[in-house]
């Protein structure tokens, strides 16, 4: 999922499948990063 492509290509197969008058894309992330739960916490990632 990191290629720009792949998520062109869902939209594009989304769109055709899914006919809409208005669509939205959300992109999540499950993960947290690396935390530090000592000051001065850290915290990284998406």
């Amino acid at each position: 999922m990191g290629a720009q492509e792949t998520l062109e290509d869902f939209i594009d197969w989304g769109k055709a499948n899914y006919p809409a008058q208005k669509y939205m894309v959300v992109l999540f992330d499950h993960g947290m990063g690396i935390m530090n739960y000592k000051p001065p916490y850290n915290i990284r990632g998406v």
